[in-house]
C-alpha cells in the first residue's frame, strides 16, 4: 500500500481520535468481560482500575497492529483507515488539539 491507496482515507482529525477512543474502549470492555480471570475480580473499582491502566496500551497496540498489517512504516493508520504521519497535521486541526484533549479529560 502507498499513500495513494484508496484504502487510506485522510489525515486523522481530533474527532477521529475521540470517536476511535470511544469505540475501542467499548470493544476492550466487551473483550475483558469474556476473560475468566477478569470476571473473578469482585470489586467493580478493581475492574475499572485495571481497564483504566490498560486502555492506552490497548488503543496504541490495536492501531499499531493494524498499521503493520497494512505494511506502513511512515505513519500510523487507525482502524478507520485515517492516519497520522509524524510532523504532519491537517490544517483544520491546528489549535484544536488542546481543545480536543481537554474534552477527553
Amino acid at each position: 500500500m502507498n499513500m495513494w491507496d484508496p484504502g487510506l482515507r485522510r489525515i486523522a482529525t481530533v474527532e477521529d481520535y475521540v470517536d476511535l477512543f470511544h469505540v475501542q474502549m467499548v470493544l476492550m470492555f466487551e473483550w475483558a468481560e469474556k476473560l475468566p480471570e477478569f470476571c473473578l475480580l469482585l470489586d467493580p473499582m478493581d475492574k475499572a482500575r485495571l481497564l483504566r491502566a490498560f486502555s492506552l496500551h490497548y488503543l496504541l497496540l490495536d492501531n499499531l497492529f493494524h498499521t503493520m498489517e497494512l505494511g506502513f512504516e511512515d505513519r500510523i493508520v487507525f482502524v478507520n483507515n485515517n492516519y497520522v504521519k509524524p510532523l504532519e497535521s491537517c490544517e483544520e486541526n491546528k489549535g484544536l488539539v488542546t481543545e480536543g484533549a481537554a474534552g477527553l479529560m
